[in-house]
């Protein structure tokens, strides 16, 4: 009953969160709205630790039950250890809105959460943010097919 409530308070507050549109384009947080920010990153950490904690204190069987045999029956599974890790990297990234959607994305997925985003959308938010950085996938010494790229002398 525990994570049921904590569930509920979880997406509440990603709701709380990923509406208020903090961010500008470059990532800094608007004048006046630092208090806001600041007790929403204290909130999603405490939910975490409490979300965390209640991980830990389960027995083995039943984090197995609730990540694994939970969906045979036709439930979506839960999976605690991934949630308290989406939780975290949300509270670290709230002010980069490529991340924060991500972030928020595996956590209602880890949750059994409605989801919030299409993957449509993310993967444009990516492609966004790629293109902010300079990052261009095709040409990325990493993700070459083939290897890095080497240059001749």
């Amino acid at each position: 009953m525990a994570l049921y409530k904590l569930r509920q308070r979880i997406h509440e507050e990603l709701e709380y969160t990923k509406n208020l549109g903090w961010t500008r384009a470059n990532g800094t947080i608007p004048p006046g709205q630092k208090d806001q920010f600041d007790q929403a990153v204290r909130e999603l950490r405490r939910l975490m630790a409490q979300l965390s904690a209640l991980n830990v204190a389960w027995p083995n069987l039943l984090r197995w039950y609730f990540k694994w045999l939970f969906g045979w029956f036709g439930c979506q599974p839960l999976d605690l250890d991934k949630a308290v890790k989406s939780l975290t990297g949300l509270s670290n990234e709230l002010a980069d809105p490529a991340l924060h959607t991500k972030f928020i994305d595996q956590i209602e997925i880890a949750l059994s959460l409605p989801r919030s985003y299409s993957a449509e959308l993310l993967k444009d938010l990516q492609s966004l943010k790629n293109r902010r950085t300079g990052d261009k996938p095709s040409q990325h010494p990493l993700r070459v097919k083939g290897g890095p790229i080497s240059a001749s002398i």
